[in-house]
């Protein structure tokens, strides 16, 4: 095996943990936005297959019942959070991942550079993204519209900002990744 599949390997675990923890701590903000409705009507239900029944309807011997009696209301949140974001991480990180090691096969050193600084270029684009597009969507969209959204759309709308501000992330980082190997032929 060369080093250049090991740093590749050694990445997309990396990029995958870090999607992980990012959805995590990302649903622990939702919890709190939605006072847990959000998880108890929607996530909860969703990740574990029990149908659109109400939250006290649900069946004694369901899945969700299992998740939420065992894990409780914020560590389940983080746990449906990590279920949730833990792909992004895995593809993402194999698209740059590759990118990267096939402009710069054969030099390891350049490898690893290359892939830190597109991690920190996915990551802060990823999250200066969230934060503008939750804030937009939560308080500047309500002013044009002239409605007024509750917490479980806030909610809601932090959550789906989270997977379109990554994926920009990525287009960002694969940028530098291309303007880097540019330079480098």
């Amino acid at each position: 095996m060369t080093y250049e599949i090991l740093i590749l390997f050694v990445y997309v675990i990396c990029t995958t943990l870090t999607a992980s923890f990012y959805g995590a701590f990302q649903n622990q903000i939702s919890y709190s936005v939605s006072n847990g409705a959000y998880f108890k009507n929607h996530k909860f239900r969703a990740f574990e297959g029990t149908g659109q029944q109400a939250f006290h309807e649900t069946p004694r011997d369901s899945k969700y019942k299992k998740v939420y009696h065992k894990w409780g209301n914020r560590i389940g949140a983080s746990v449906i959070g990590m279920k949730a974001s833990w792909w992004m991480g895995l593809i993402l990180g194999l698209i740059i991942g590759i990118t990267t090691v096939g402009l710069f096969w054969g030099s390891e050193k350049d490898i690893i550079y290359i892939l830190l600084w597109a991690s920190l270029i996915w990551i802060g684009i990823t999250m200066v993204l969230h934060i503008v597009l939750s804030l937009f969507f939560i308080y500047i969209r309500p002013l044009i519209n002239d409605k007024v959204y509750d917490n479980y759309y806030k909610a809601g709308v932090i959550h789906n900002s989270a997977y379109a501000s990554a994926i920009l992330g990525t287009i960002g980082s694969l940028m530098y990744v291309m303007f880097e190997g540019g330079k480098n032929q």
